[in-house]
């Protein structure tokens, strides 16, 4: 299923209060050194990056990814992701809802289609590679989508989001 969403304030009705597994599509159009926690110093090349995460919490799928999808000046930077995320643009979100963390079983399939980078980036709390994965192109990121559906049994879901000059978290229309 692929939605495109029309609205993000605090909350999407597309994307399940649920908890579950997901994955951000975060376009980052020019290189960027970022400083990340105890990770330091990293280059982040220009591209598309997967990143898997989960949202077993309080408000689920639907809370964790419209908090992502938050403009950098309006929350926290907690996660590893939110510094990636305050730079590049969140251009999909992939939801399948449950109680099991899938997200270091996806990065390895995610990492089949790309390379992960940096080392343990979002792998903080497991003992996996790491979450991110850099996926060089528009075409990488659609054949990523299709095998990671495929290994879903198409219970993944699709919600696309675009960009305004206004807001770079806005969604499509």
């Amino acid at each position: 299923m692929v939605t495109v969403h029309s609205q993000i304030n605090h909350s999407s009705p597309i994307i399940p209060k649920l908890p579950g597994s997901y994955v951000l599509i975060i376009n980052l159009p020019i290189a960027r050194e970022l400083l990340i926690g105890r990770l330091g110093s990293i280059d982040f090349p220009q591209g598309y990056y997967a990143y898997a995460g989960s949202a077993l919490g309080s408000g689920g799928l639907n809370a964790r990814v419209c908090r992502h999808l938050r403009l950098a000046s309006k929350k926290r930077i907690h996660w590893h992701i939110d510094h990636l995320t305050s730079v590049g643009c969140i251009e999909e979100a992939w939801c399948m809802a449950g109680s099991q963390r899938w997200e270091c079983t996806w990065a390895d399939i995610l990492s089949q289609n790309g390379r992960r980078l940096p080392p343990r980036f979002g792998a903080s709390d497991c003992r996996c590679p790491g979450h991110l994965i850099l996926l060089d192109s528009a075409d990488e990121v659609e054949n990523t989508w299709l095998a990671l559906r495929s290994e879903c049994k198409d219970n993944l879901q699709r919600t696309r989001f675009g960009q305004s000059s206004s807001s770079p978290k806005q969604p499509l229309a």
